[in-house]
């Protein structure tokens, strides 16, 4: 889904990966939940709507090289698992007035906070912290904008400007709901299990 080291070199495929233990940009996590909003397909960033010549002629943009990369059933049950973060979870305080799916993130010791999350029509996502270093500069008992803040968490800190992004973004957009998952990709396939008291194993 487009998601790389920030150096844009490949993601390490170790087990920790899908904690966030490489470091990523903002730009390519707003891509990898751009997907999810779009059901799976996955388009390039391409950081311009189009080119005009001085004659005002179009010239077009580059192509975004779009192409479906998660079947939609997938990306349509994680939309609904994003969305509950957002009616029950850690993003609740952040509505923006029209369905929306997010997830906010917290690096160890608060070395960085992070609100990644989208409409079906608009994706984004806001990182803090210290580009010296966050293990060294953690956001812990410092002061921002005359705030004193003991210790910085995603939904506290990166949700409030997400959400005003968001709702700027997303003006003048029609509300749009997300596709409601098939129950199977939630739930998988239910099947009643027999039940097998009082058998000896070979019959069981």
């Amino acid at each position: 889904m487009g998601v790389t080291q920030a150096t844009g070199t490949p993601l390490k495929r170790v087990p920790s990966f899908v904690l966030g233990s490489q470091a990523v940009s903002p730009l390519a996590m707003a891509e990898a939940y751009a997907t999810f909003a779009a059901r799976g397909t996955h388009c390039r960033s391409v950081p311009m709507s189009e080119v005009v010549d001085r004659d005002g002629i179009s010239l077009g943009a580059p192509s975004a090289d779009c192409k479906e990369v998660i079947r939609p059933a997938v990306a349509d049950a994680v939309n609904q698992l994003l969305t509950s973060v957002m009616k029950i979870g850690t993003g609740k305080s952040l509505k923006i007035g029209r369905p929306v799916a997010g997830k906010t993130g917290t690096t160890n010791e608060n070395a960085a906070v992070w609100f990644c999350g989208h409409t079906p029509q608009l994706a984004t996502a806001v990182w803090i912290g210290d580009p010296r270093g966050g293990q060294r500069y953690p956001i812990r008992d410092i002061t921002i904008n005359g705030t004193y803040i003991t210790k910085g968490f995603g939904g506290r800190l990166a949700g409030p400007i997400w959400r005003d992004v968001m709702i700027a973004g997303s003006k003048g957009q029609p509300v749009i709901d997300f596709t409601k998952p098939d129950p199977t990709q939630i739930a998988g396939l239910q099947t009643t299990v027999p039940d097998l008291r009082g058998l000896d194993p070979a019959a069981a």
